[in-house]
C-alpha cells in the first residue's frame, strides 16, 4: 500500500478549509449564480454525451465551479448534469465538495471505462460495486482504505433498472487509478485475479467522499477500451456513443419513477 498520506497522523487533525468556505468567497466576489441546485447531480465526462444531453433538452449550460452544469426538468423532478470540470479523481473531488456545499445529496457517475475481462466487450454496460482505490484522493478521506463501495440505495436503482434492459450488462468492482500511462501487466493481471472488470479514474474518490460527507453515490461505465496483452482503444465507436447516450437516458427514466430522488 503507497504511503497515502505522507504523514500518518493526518486523521488526528481537523481540514483547515471546506468547500462551504470557498461557496462563501465565491459568492462575496459575484463568481457564483444566485441559483438552486437539484439534489441529484449526473457526472459526465464524454463530450458526445454533452452534446447529446444540450440537443435532447434544448438547453444551455451555466458556468460553475469551472464546469458545465446543466439543470434538466424531466415531469416534477430535476436534476443536474454536470461536465467539462476535468478529469480524474481530484477534478471530481473538487466538483463533487463544491456541489455538495450548494445542496447536492445524491451523485451518479456516467462515463466511460476500459475493460479487464475478455468477456466484456466494447459497447458493453458495466454497473460498479466496489472500487479499488488506486488514487490519491480516497486515501486522504479515509485511512488506510483499500476499497470504497457505492451507497445501498443508488446500487440497488441502478442494478433494478438495467436488469429490464438490453444484453450484455455487467456489474463488478473496477480500479481507479490516477496514471493511465503507468498501468502495467502486472497490475493488471493481479486486479483481473480479484475479479476487477473495469479500470478508470474516478469512483473511489466519489464513492470515498460519499461516505464522509453522507451523501449517496453510485457509477455506470460504458466500455470504450479493453486491456488485455495488448491495450485496443475505441473512444470514437458508434456502439460506445450510442450506448453511453441510452445509459442517460434509462437513468433518468428510472428516476422518474422511484422514491429516493
Amino acid at each position: 500500500m503507497p504511503n497515502i498520506p505522507l504523514l500518518k497522523t493526518k486523521f488526528k487533525g481537523k481540514p483547515i478549509s471546506s468547500a462551504s468556505e470557498l461557496l462563501l468567497y465565491k459568492k462575496r466576489i459575484g463568481q457564483i449564480p444566485n441559483i438552486k441546485i437539484p439534489k441529484t447531480v449526473i457526472l459526465g465526462f464524454q463530450d458526445s454525451l454533452e452534446n447529446y444531453v444540450k440537443e435532447l433538452y434544448k438547453i444551455k449550460g451555466i458556468g460553475l465551479f469551472r464546469s458545465n452544469f446543466y439543470i434538466i426538468h424531466s415531469g416534477v423532478k430535476s436534476f443536474a448534469f454536470v461536465t467539462k470540470f476535468g478529469t480524474g479523481a481530484p477534478a471530481t473531488s473538487v466538483i463533487t465538495e463544491e456541489l455538495i456545499a450548494m445542496g447536492a445529496k445524491k451523485f451518479i457517475i456516467v462515463a466511460t471505462a476500459g475493460s479487464m475481462q475478455s468477456h466484456i466487450r466494447i459497447g458493453d454496460l458495466v454497473i460498479c460495486t466496489q472500487a479499488f482505490s488506486d488514487d490519491g484522493v480516497s486515501r486522504h478521506y479515509l485511512e488506510n482504505v483499500k476499497v470504497t463501495f457505492p451507497t445501498t440505495k443508488i446500487l440497488s436503482f441502478l442494478t433494478s433498472i438495467f436488469s429490464k434492459r438490453r444484453k450484455n450488462i455487467f456489474a463488478g468492482p473496477s480500479w481507479t487509478v490516477d496514471a493511465p500511462f503507468m498501468e502495467t501487466d502486472n497490475e493488471l493481471r493481479y486486479f483481473q485475479n480479484r475479479g476487477v472488470v473495469t479500470v478508470e479514474m474516478e469512483a473511489s474518490a466519489l464513492f470515498a467522499i460519499a461516505k464522509v460527507r453522507k451523501v449517496s453515490a453510485g457509477a455506470v461505465f460504458v466500455i470504450s477500451d479493453t486491456l488485455g496483452t495488448k491495450w485496443k482503444p475505441h473512444f470514437n465507436s458508434a456502439i460506445l456513443e450510442q450506448n453511453l447516450n441510452k445509459t442517460f437516458d434509462d437513468i433518468v427514466a428510472g428516476m422518474k419513477n422511484c422514491d429516493i430522488f
